[in-house]
């Protein structure tokens, strides 16, 4: 761990561990940090040349907060307020994590890349607590981020049109109110997981804050995984289709149809995997107006704990080819609730042991508003025994 302070000079190289084993791992400080091109002597912030960090030749770099290893989790502490890498700048490590209270920004021209990474330790979740901004570009594996005491009031990540995130492995960009990606991102088909106070897909209207993907946006996708994290919900615009993707993972208080009259919103995958980890409350912007189709299609639907709800839409269609299966990760009710018709088309449905499972057609109101189906297009279904169906 490297404490800044007012200012710090980077000259050094860490010695390589030729065993093999854990990485270098190095936290740097500060109350405003900024990684440029040359030093340009501004007395509000802390300068760090990108050349001296890629110097370095660490493992894992962290700037603006600390981790500390608890079991299978890390635990960041974050300190600073602002993290910018500036135009021009251009930082390479087999993992680079930048976090700060109130902004984290990549600017035009900038670009980070993670690649040759072995030795890169990834926990299985990075926990934080209060408002802040994450981007962790990794050649390692895809990690969780959970959170708490997070308000939404601050904490903001801005990828730039022109910014370049290049991750061989994963990318994790992770806000508690918005996330901006403008910028290019490459996991060659790995994985991408992107988190913010809500997520908005499709045509969306001006001024939308939280995570916006326009179609556009979507087709751009540089990943085989894609996880979609909303602490509210997740807000689908139209005609919206996700579409060649090994797995999509929607973790949110539920999804809402806005100005799809006629359209459909397609998810299709090998897995689709539908939760509210965090717990988190479905509260909307603006009462869902659609009364269109939602389509989710894919080899294997994850039902994950936590009360998940669909509205806006008239008829929604969950099919597997495989199964459907009720699998939450804790002992969470996992709760399904569809305003609206509902279909269930799988050969198989089933629920991990213990599993308290809970479908309904309610809407906000719990007035039961739809149909539901359950239907096995080419074999007779099977049905595992589960608490409520």
């Amino acid at each position: 761990v490297i404490d800044a302070g007012a200012a710090l000079a980077l000259g050094g190289t860490l010695a390589s561990n030729a065993t093999g084993g854990r990485g270098s791992e190095v936290d740097i400080l500060a109350d405003n940090l900024a990684v440029v091109t040359s030093y340009t002597g501004a007395g509000d912030r802390v300068e760090l040349l990108g050349s001296g960090l890629n110097n370095l030749h660490a493992d894992s770099l962290l700037l603006g907060a600390t981790r500390q290893r608890q079991g299978k989790d890390d635990v960041f502490d974050v300190r600073a307020t602002a993290v910018t890498v500036e135009s021009g700048t251009s930082i390479s490590a087999p993992e680079v994590m930048l976090a700060a209270k109130d902004h984290v920004s990549v600017a035009d021209g900038a670009t980070i890349t993670a690649a040759d990474g072995d030795r890169v330790r990834s926990p299985e979740t990075i926990r934080l607590t209060g408002n802040s901004a994450l981007a962790r570009i990794s050649s390692g594996e895809q990690v969780q981020v959970q959170r708490e005491s997070s308000t939404g009031a601050a904490g903001d990540l801005r990828i730039e049109s022109g910014a370049t995130l290049d991750a061989s492995r994963s990318i994790t960009l992770d806000a508690t109110r918005d996330t901006v990606v403008d910028g290019d991102m490459r996991t060659h088909n790995g994985s991408l997981s992107m988190a913010a106070a809500r997520i908005s897909l499709g045509e969306t209207p001006g001024g939308t804050g939280g995570l916006v993907l326009s179609n556009e946006r979507l087709t751009r996708i540089d990943a085989r995984d894609l996880i979609l994290n909303s602490r509210s919900t997740i807000d689908l615009y139209g005609q919206v289709s996700l579409k060649d993707l090994n797995h999509v993972a929607l973790d949110a208080a539920g999804l809402a149809g806005y100005r799809n009259a006629g359209q459909s919103v397609s998810i299709s995958a090998d897995t689709i995997a539908l939760s509210n980890r965090s717990g988190g409350v479905y509260a909307t912007t603006a009462t869902p107006d659609g009364t269109g189709s939602l389509n989710l299609t894919a080899r294997e639907v994850i039902l994950g704990e936590g009360d998940f709800a669909v509205r806006g839409f008239s008829n929604t269609t969950i099919s597997a080819t495989g199964q459907i299966i009720a699998k939450p990760e804790t002992d969470t009710p996992v709760q399904l609730h569809v305003a609206g018709d509902l279909a269930l088309q799988a050969p198989r449905f089933t629920a991990s042991k213990g599993a308290d499972v809970s479908i309904d057609t309610r809407d906000a109101s719990n007035t039961v508003v739809g149909k539901m189906t359950l239907t096995a297009p080419a074999t007779p279904a099977t049905i595992a025994p589960v608490t409520d169906l």
